[in-house]
């Protein structure tokens, strides 16, 4: 009950199944659902100076199917001439080992 509770306060049908499948592959307890979906939905801190443009629809769609790949938030940091890099944040020791596991390191 308390998993659809934080579940529920994801407006995104596909970041509450993303959750989902996180909740059933590491076995999240309630309290670690509802800090992943504060995390999810916290607001970045408007910096003054210059924004970052927001990354290209193909590149969303791709960050997005990585994050769902690897149950995990993954960040595309793309420039204007189409290079970049990949960040993918881990919460322990063991989560870096199950991300590895999935890149055959």
């Amino acid at each position: 009950m308390g998993h659809a509770r934080a579940l529920i306060t994801v407006d995104d049908p596909a970041k509450q199944l993303f959750i989902h499948q996180h909740i059933i592959k590491e076995g999240l307890s309630v309290r670690k659902v509802e800090e992943l979906v504060r995390d999810m939905q916290r607001v970045p801190v408007k910096k003054e100076g210059k924004q970052p443009e927001p990354i290209p629809y193909h590149m969303q769609k791709i960050e997005d199917d990585l994050a769902s790949k690897f149950s995990t938030r993954v960040k595309l940091k793309v420039n204007g001439k189409g290079n970049g890099s990949i960040e993918i944040p881990f919460l322990s020791e063991d989560d870096l080992g199950r991300i590895l596991e999935m890149l055959d390191w």
